[in-house]
């Protein structure tokens, strides 16, 4: 957008910074022309609102301190979940259809998306308190969004309809408290969330291990360590469980009434079977016995209904997660060593010996398919 840039990290429209420091009438009352149209008939204050509720300015509290935020947080807390129930009760949702945090977020989760996602800065962290509100329609999702408009306007900090590249829907509200604090109130489908807790959530959280050695900034250091192959193998994997998880919310209603085997489905998670064993085989040259004697379990078990719903996928998670443990090894054992190249070498009895739970689980999931 013409007008508007971000400098270390400051918001700036038109060379005036955005800090909630200045009168309404500061700002121009109109944007560049490819926008005027959108924005043309806006107030100087309305403008200001529309830039913030477009994602066009990026939120954040007026912190500087870890303990500022978790202050702010802890003192808020009985008003934020007044104003979720109220919001709860006028869309019409019973109390069995809001989850609030019992605690804000663990400082060491909040602290690794400090440093990972907002370069330090503590006043980014916006899901530090959350809550969730379950509805069975969109229409829902829409009265919600129309009742935040108009009676809680203040309130309203920045809302989006968020979609993610492993399927999962929501409408995202960052609500505003009296101290300054904001906090993330989430309004999601029934189904989505259904599909959320069974599975989908579980491939989210295995994808995102892998992220980290896909990101822009890390690219070069980790292209350097694992070799080109192995980061496109590690991509692949990736775009793989976003495929299966997002084939999976698909067709949550056909699940839950029973249908299991779907056609398409079973190829989605065939190609994570098969990206699971690409990246095995470059792997398993390059890691000690002694780190794969035996087998991780994946640490959160999954529940019968889980299993049911696609039997192989604890395999499949469990593969997955055994890789990024070799990947993490390799990383902390070889951060000078570029294992691009393969040995000349291998020895076949070490790696007859190597019983990993990849190999079980691959062995057991073509079994079943």
């Amino acid at each position: 957008m013409d007008g508007y840039e971000e400098i270390d990290g400051t918001a700036y429209y038109n060379g005036i910074e955005i800090d909630g420091k200045h009168k309404p009438s500061d700002y121009p009352s109109r944007l560049a022309a490819e926008e005027a149209g959108r924005f043309a008939s806006k107030t100087d204050e309305e403008l200001v609102d529309a830039l913030y509720h477009d994602g066009k300015i990026p939120v954040r509290m007026g912190i500087a301190s870890k303990k500022e935020l978790y202050e702010l947080g802890n003192e808020s807390m009985p008003e934020f979940q007044g104003f979720v129930e109220n919001l709860a009760k006028e869309i019409g949702l019973p109390a069995e259809k809001i989850t609030l945090r019992e605690n804000l977020k663990w400082e060491g989760r909040a602290a690794v998306k400090v440093g990972e996602d907002y370069a330090g800065d503590w006043g980014s962290v916006l899901d530090l308190n959350g809550a969730m509100l379950i509805v069975d329609t969109v229409d829902q999702i829409a009265e919600a969004r129309r009742i935040v408009n108009t009676k809680y306007k203040r309130t309203s900090a920045n809302q989006k309809d968020f979609a993610s590249d492993y399927g999962y829907k929501d409408y995202k509200l960052s609500a505003r408290m009296s101290n300054g604090f904001i906090g993330e109130v989430q309004i999601i489908q029934k189904d989505i969330y259904w599909m959320k807790e069974k599975l989908c959530h579980a491939i989210y959280n295995e994808g995102r291990k892998l992220e980290k050695y896909l990101k822009l900034k890390n690219e070069s250091r980790y292209t350097k360590l694992f070799g080109a192959p192995l980061m496109d193998a590690i991509s692949k994997l990736k775009a793989a469980l976003a495929e299966w998880s997002s084939d999976a919310y698909s067709h949550s209603k056909e699940i839950q009434d029973g249908q299991y085997d779907i056609e398409g489905s079973l190829a989605k998670r065939s190609a994570v079977s098969l990206e699971i064993t690409e990246l095995s085989n470059q792997l398993r040259p390059n890691i000690a016995a002694s780190f794969s004697e035996g087998f991780d379990s994946y640490i959160t078990p999954l529940d019968s209904l889980t299993t049911q719903t696609s039997p192989v996928s604890e395999s499949l998670l469990n593969g997955t997660s055994q890789i990024s443990k070799y990947l993490t090894d390799i990383e902390n054992t070889s951060s000078n060593a570029n294992i691009a190249q393969p040995k000349q070498e291998v020895n076949i009895s070490l790696l007859q010996q190597e019983d990993s739970w990849i190999w079980a689980s691959l062995f057991c999931l073509f079994l079943k398919s």
